[in-house]
């Protein structure tokens, strides 16, 4: 299905292989003399505000972030950044397509040598320096996960013991 909509979408042929994605329907698309892309389908009425966000840093990072290596978005047959179709319940759902950036998953590095913690430390550092000046509405939101956001914990720290009560209460 993925592959038909990427013809349907983008007029492109290519072999599409399944990614993990925390939101999205993500797919590794494999096409003769090119790295690939990968192609983001939605889940229904996702919010298009999120998904503009999304599309408009990797723009502000490709046209700010010297030396950066970041997918490229991919605009649809119409000159779209973000596509709609109707899936086959009756759902819309919005389609994306980035050029495939060819590489590892940091997890899976093994060893992290030294050269490798810097080389990523200077790509994070770039990305930094190129997302200066970037805005959106979108762009300041919660996230249960991040670290930096992580004080509404503390409404839980009776849920445990005194000593880990006493480590958890040290990093808050």
């Amino acid at each position: 299905k993925a592959e038909e909509i990427l013809f349907d979408v983008l007029k492109i042929k290519g072999l599409a292989t399944s990614l993990p994605g925390e939101i999205d329907f993500n797919f590794r698309i494999k096409v003769d003399n090119s790295e690939g892309y990968i192609l983001k389908i939605s889940r229904p009425n996702e919010d298009e505000n999120y998904l503009d966000f999304q599309q408009k840093l990797l723009q502000y990072v490709a046209e700010n972030g010297e030396d950066f290596i970041a997918p490229k978005v991919v605009n649809e047959k119409e000159g779209k950044a973000i596509a709609t179709i109707k899936d086959d319940f009756g759902n819309h759902r919005k389609v994306r397509l980035l050029t495939w950036i060819s590489g590892r998953v940091w997890s899976s590095v093994n060893p992290q040598l030294n050269n490798s913690r810097f080389s990523l430390g200077k790509q994070c550092g770039l990305l930094t320096a190129s997302l200066k000046g970037f805005n959106h509405k979108k762009a300041t939101r919660e996230f249960v996960w991040d670290v930096a956001q992580s004080l509404w914990t503390k409404e839980h720290i009776h849920l445990f013991s005194d000593a880990k009560k006493e480590i958890i209460t040290y990093f808050q």
